[in-house]
């Protein structure tokens, strides 16, 4: 319960600096320490979710949609803006995209899950069971989208 009011209180503070960015330049600086600690907040729900137990399928899926709701709202603001090059946010929202489009398509494994909260009360190993294909995982991108560079 307290990590999903941590999430929410996430998204009001994106929006509240979002409709106070530009408006005094003293007050922006206090507004990018405000941003680090949005995204500093990110890491500390998911901590106390697991610390107390209350970790949730809405909490999971509460947490991804507000952390794709907050990203794309800083890149967009910032390239409507003029702080960022239009390229940047279509990259980076993108890959977004994909990488989440992928876990869903493929799925988490809830055996591995289980074996965290079990700690060790299974005999299977989740070094077994992998998420995504092995194709998929040893494609190098780099190579692929930049043959230039090597």
């Amino acid at each position: 319960m307290i990590a999903n009011t941590i999430t929410l209180s996430r998204l009001l503070l994106t929006f509240a600096v979002i409709v106070l960015f530009g408006t005094h330049h003293t007050l922006d600086i206090g507004l990018i320490a405000t941003i680090a600690i949005i995204f500093a907040l990110d890491g500390v729900d998911g901590y106390i979710a697991r610390r107390r137990d209350e970790t949730s399928k809405l909490g999971e899926v509460l947490d991804t949609v507000a952390d794709r709701i907050i990203e794309n709202t800083f890149w967009i603001y910032f390239t409507t803006t003029g702080h960022l090059p239009l390229w940047m946010p279509i990259a980076v929202m993108s890959r977004g995209f994909i990488t989440d489009s992928l876990q869903r398509f493929f799925g988490y494994s809830e055996i591995c899950k289980r074996k965290s909260r079990l700690k060790a009360k299974t005999k299977s190993s989740c070094t077994e069971i992998k998420p995504f294909p092995q194709k998929i995982v040893s494609f190098n991108y780099r190579k692929a989208f930049y043959p230039f560079l090597f």
